[in-house]
């Protein structure tokens, strides 16, 4: 529903390792046109400025922006209250105005500052089950893997 607002609103799923966040936004990734999927964990503010400026991404995708560092959050802030991206450096100036939706991933609230986390939609992922787990792996193995149920079912059980 976020992505077919004439708004942004930004969405942060946070969930336990395994949970199929980065799953979810890298299928994001393949069907939003104008996307970029970055993963906060080796994503900079000066990387990530050099691209949006540049590319003008609808969809900012960002898995474990919890691995992100603070000044490399705090930019964010900007681009998702108003929609501004600036830049402000010796010789070179620029800003821009964007419509950019930030959909994230995070494992953990506790390292995402307060004012960008005050942005988000937050949605929590709950665990799976043990038997959840069991179902969901013999369904990929045996589908996408086309590895022999009986197989399939003991791999589920012995990860």
């Amino acid at each position: 529903m976020s992505i077919n607002t004439e708004e942004p609103i930004h969405i942060l799923l946070i969930g336990p390792p395994a949970s199929a966040k980065t799953m979810f936004i890298k299928s994001m990734m393949m069907k939003l046109n104008n996307s970029y999927f970055t993963d906060g964990g080796n994503s900079t503010k000066a990387g990530m400025l050099e691209y949006i400026f540049d590319n003008k991404p609808k969809y900012l995708l960002i898995d474990e922006i919890d691995k992100m560092s603070t000044k490399d959050q705090t930019f964010l802030l900007n681009l998702m209250e108003t929609g501004i991206v600036s830049e402000t450096k010796h010789a070179k100036t620029r800003t821009e105005v964007l419509k950019t939706w930030v959909i994230a991933s995070s494992n953990n609230i506790l390292n995402i500052i307060s004012p960008l986390k005050s942005r988000f939609f937050i949605i929590e992922l709950e665990p799976y089950s043990y038997e959840q787990f069991c179902q969901i792996t013999m369904r990929l193995l045996i589908k996408q893997h086309k590895v022999e149920e009986e197989i399939a079912k003991a791999t589920a059980h012995m990860v």
